[in-house]
């Protein structure tokens, strides 16, 4: 099987098959669909985590950073394929973001026609209605327009392909397909961990198939087993030890933790069925609406369960069996039962189903297939079917459009989630950066009263007032960030700051030093504590942290100018016009920097070459 994502029509003759003309139709459907669907993302600006994992994540930017993705990972997870594309796409479009957000839409394109093609291969009825629907299905907007989530758009191609070899090895026994089939599967998990259960899905493709679970096929899932076993033992202890040092107190225990599954299983049902409201953090959910939603998502499984039970040799049953059982695969690494740092912020979020959404796809493109085989029924498939298009189109364009900047997106989570202190106090952040301080401060109190715990908020707050003038409170609340949490490298940053404004240079020095420490990779710490070190006149090591400022971004001019100016102070002239030249080569017309730089050079004299070093 080549590595094409395109659908390959069934054998004639078979149940499903289509005329050439129809598959094309909503072959140019679904790509017209997402490019109007993203379009108004494509120039998105950064959010949430987009700057921490991208942007200023020195890993993508070092040569040797290749490598360490795979040998010594910096970051909270193990998952080296994802870090390698990031790797590789910060090399290639640096901070232009629209190259990250068309290679995440060219992704979710093509799980929709692999999906679209798995399906066929396997005979199932309404495959390029399931491709269609799952690609402009508003669940999926979150993990495509939000460059962060690459992690989910790639690694469902690679674990589609898993299957699609699979099938081949099937069919045809060949080795090669098995190995590229492991490969793959191998390939997905290093993208992201949550394909943990995918290997069961093989053994409900055995079933679905031939009626039952063969001695062979066990063994041949084993592998893939195995490889769960070990990436996923990986992935947890990377989780425990770098991502929830903060999340203390999240996983219940007992019936709580019971209650919490049985609320997210029947969240994500209802969801998948009807994707409204949209939001990015989910208010907390309980109480007789979430049981509601529990007792009908528990009906609904069992009463299909039973009704395909009692058809159980009927190939069609089994396979919609199949289906539904790798629905509930696919949503379970997200129900609680396993550690997981985003669980600190919302129980439930949109990205965490997304590949249980391809299963889901599946499920009802197979309904509108089988409406589509009962003779008059043909038309109506294809009515009711554009029109299910239409709606989630109409849906997931309009909630594309939030994810154009942070001031918008987080507004929009705001508005419709207005006791979220995740969503209050990242507007606020938003809004600081923005250099709108007045606008920022109602929403980071809000935040503090919903949630007086989170060092975050008090760092934002104490960032706010230091930008209001406001200097002991800004003094006040950087105390209280540290206080919170002492290892919290913003919030050291904050108490350097503050303390530097309120006079207390030594002091701020210690602080900015705890901040880099904690964050060694930090420009902005190292570029302020440098600055600092220079106003104390402690001029070397000024230098050697504004050096290592310009070294993590050769592209900082105020950390460049800086540099020179101290350096020329330090009477290291050579070195001093080396970097004053690269600053006014990066803003070549700024006053400042070139009436320096000529300063510099009237003090070497012609032709001195190093002289002063």
């Amino acid at each position: 099987m080549p590595l094409s994502v395109l659908p390959r029509s069934p054998a004639p003759g078979t149940a499903n098959a289509r005329r050439g003309w129809p598959a094309a139709a909503l072959a140019g459907c679904l790509v017209a669909a997402l490019a109007w669907i993203y379009g108004p993302a494509l120039h998105g600006g950064r959010l949430w985590d987009d700057a921490p994992q991208i942007f200023q994540n020195q890993e993508l930017r070092a040569p040797a950073g290749l490598a360490a993705a795979w040998v010594a990972p910096a970051g909270p997870d193990y998952l080296p394929v994802l870090a390698t594309v990031e790797w590789l796409q910060w090399h290639a479009w640096g901070d232009h973001v629209a190259g990250y957000h068309a290679v995440s839409v060219l992704l979710h394109l093509a799980s929709a026609l692999l999906l679209w093609r798995l399906l066929a291969r396997l005979g199932v009825d309404g495959a390029e209605w399931a491709g269609l629907l799952f690609a402009v299905h508003p669940l999926a907007v979150e993990s495509v327009a939000w460059m962060a989530e690459l992690k989910n758009t790639l690694s469902l191609p690679w674990l589609l392909l898993s299957f699609l070899a699979y099938v081949d090895f099937d069919e045809h026994g060949r080795g090669d397909d098995y190995a590229r089939s492991l490969g793959c599967f191998v390939a997905a998990f290093l993208s992201k961990a949550s394909v943990a259960a995918a290997p069961l899905g093989l053994l409900l493709f055995a079933y679905g198939r031939h009626g039952r679970i063969r001695g062979r096929d066990v063994r041949y899932c084993l592998p893939f087993l195995a490889v769960s076993l070990v990436l996923g033992s990986v992935a947890v202890w990377f989780q425990g030890h770098y991502a929830l040092d903060r999340a203390g107190g999240l996983f219940p225990s007992g019936t709580g933790a019971l209650a919490g599954i049985l609320d997210r299983l029947g969240f994500y049902g209802a969801r998948l069925l009807w994707p409204h409201p949209l939001m990015p953090v989910y208010p907390e959910f309980g109480g007789r609406r979430a049981t509601l939603l529990v007792v009908g998502t528990l009906a609904v499984l069992g009463g299909a369960a039973a009704a395909l039970w009692r058809r159980r040799r009927d190939a069609r049953a089994r396979g919609l069996a199949a289906g539904l059982g790798v629905l509930l695969l696919a949503l379970l690494p997200v129900l609680g039962l396993f550690p997981m740092s985003y669980l600190r912020v919302a129980p439930v979020a949109d990205h965490l189903a997304y590949l249980a959404l391809a299963a889901a796809a599946a499920l009802t493109g197979a309904a509108l297939g089988a409406l589509a085989r009962s003779g008059r029924g043909r038309a109506g498939a294809w009515i009711l079917g554009f029109a299910l298009v239409a709606v989630l189109a109409a849906a997931s364009r309009g909630y594309a459009r939030q994810f154009r900047d942070p001031v918008t997106f987080w507004t929009y989570a705001v508005a419709h989630n207005p006791s979220s202190w995740l969503a209050q106090d990242n507007l606020g952040s938003a809004l600081l950066g923005r250099g709108d301080v007045a606008a920022a401060f109602p929403h980071l109190e809000i935040a503090r009263r919903e949630n007086p715990r989170a060092a975050e908020i008090a760092a934002n707050l104490a960032d706010a007032c230091g930008r209001a003038g406001r200097s002991a409170d800004a003094l006040a609340w950087a105390r209280e960030a540290v206080r919170l949490e002492p290892d919290f490298s913003s919030a050291q940053y904050n108490l350097g700051v503050a303390l530097l404004h309120a006079g207390e240079g030594e002091e701020g020095v210690a602080a900015l030093r705890r901040a880099a420490h904690l964050e060694p990779a930090a420009v902005e710490i190292r570029y302020n504590l440098g600055t600092a070190l220079a106003q104390l006149g402690r001029g070397p090591e000024a230098v050697a942290e504004l050096t290592e400022a310009v070294r993590l971004d050769p592209r900082n001019f105020p950390a460049r100018m800086n540099l020179g100016t101290v350096l020329a102070g330090l009477g290291r002239l050579a070195a001093a016009r080396s970097q004053l030249e690269a600053a006014v080569e990066l803003r070549p017309d700024d006053a400042d920097a070139r009436a320096e730089l000529t300063e510099v050079r009237t003090a070497l004299g012609p032709g001195t070459g190093k002289a002063g070093e």
